[in-house]
């Protein structure tokens, strides 16, 4: 027996204008699963789905569920059982501004890119189950039945999270059953490359705990990241003080300054002016190379001041509780 192929991919060339009108007439229907006001276009797309099975030969018909109905249909015969997946729902529109046309009066369009269909669904999924659909119309034409069993399962809630998916499956499984599921709801690897996706993941849902302090830390204060805080000796004065080769005891002013400890707020503001000028006199006593360790030291003066005031003198250091 000859490859039937090449006459087969002729047939498709030659009524393509035919598909296209069929698949336009597709997409007219707006069936947006996820809005209660489109619930009778999703029962139109349904309807015009079986017919359109039923006119290829297949044994189509509609079954309804809790929310939009199933569209289910046979065809074929052999040993080999194929399922074929597609949904005829689509994304709602919105913004409904940004469209430049009616999403539901789909058009062709010439872009950099080449011709496109413009209209929801056009490539989400009414295009893909339409592809299969006329591959099956010219394979008929051109050999007078199908390859191998088909089934096939169209949903109508797939935009809107298939929450009757699983239950039709599993209520149907024997009808349903075939050695490959055929889904053509994915992606190519590049315009003009044909792909075969052998595996999808699926969906994974993650929930974060996010612990923190149990009130309100002043930014200027606690900006970044908690820092411990040692006088004279904290990570932040050691690390930059190491990275420009300072010593931690080459500031004598830290030392002298955290000696003048006392909780009165009008001790605390002349603190906090006796820091900067201690920092321009170390800067003009020292020179450039003493930069880091001098502001590493202003930096946790500052820092220790201003918890001080938050937390009280006898707290230099403090670890959120979790509460609730």
């Amino acid at each position: 027996m000859s490859d039937p192929v090449p006459a087969i991919l002729d047939r498709i060339d030659a009524d393509q204008s035919q598909a296209l009108d069929r698949l336009m007439e597709l997409l007219r229907i707006p069936s947006i699963s996820t809005d209660p006001a489109h619930a009778d276009d999703c029962e139109m797309a349904a309807d015009w789905l079986v017919s359109e099975l039923t006119t290829l030969g297949f044994e189509a018909s509609k079954r309804q569920t809790p929310g939009h109905p199933m569209v289910v249909a046979h065809g074929g015969v052999g040993a080999r059982h194929v399922l074929f997946y597609g949904h005829y729902d689509v994304q709602p529109i919105d913004p409904r501004e940004l469209w430049d046309r009616d999403p539901f009066d789909p058009a062709i369009e010439e872009t950099p890119h080449g011709k496109v269909i413009r209209a929801r669904g056009a490539s989400d999924d009414k295009g893909q189950l339409m592809t299969f659909l006329e591959a099956c119309r010219a394979w008929k034409a051109e050999t007078g039945g199908l390859p191998c069993r088909i089934t096939i399962l169209f949903e109508g809630e797939e935009e809107s999270g298939s929450p009757s998916l699983v239950p039709f499956l599993e209520q149907n499984a024997e009808e349903l059953r075939a050695e490959i599921a055929l889904i053509c709801d994915t992606g190519l690897y590049g315009d003009g490359v044909p792909a075969i996706v052998t595996s999808l993941r699926g969906l994974v849902g993650e929930e974060l705990t996010i612990t923190g302090p149990d009130r309100d830390l002043h930014s200027g204060g606690y900006g970044g990241r908690y820092c411990t805080l040692r006088s004279g000796n904290s990570l932040e004065t050691r690390g930059v003080s190491s990275c420009w080769g300072a010593s931690s005891t080459s500031c004598p002013f830290w030392y002298s300054m955290a000696l003048q400890h006392n909780h009165g707020e009008e001790r605390m503001d002349r603190r906090k002016d006796t820091a900067l000028e201690a920092v321009l006199e170390q800067l003009i006593e020292h020179g450039p190379g003493e930069i880091a360790s001098v502001f590493a030291r202003a930096f946790e003066l500052a820092m220790q001041i201003e918890r001080e005031r938050f937390l009280g003198a006898s707290h230099y250091e403090r670890t959120p509780e979790r509460h609730g």
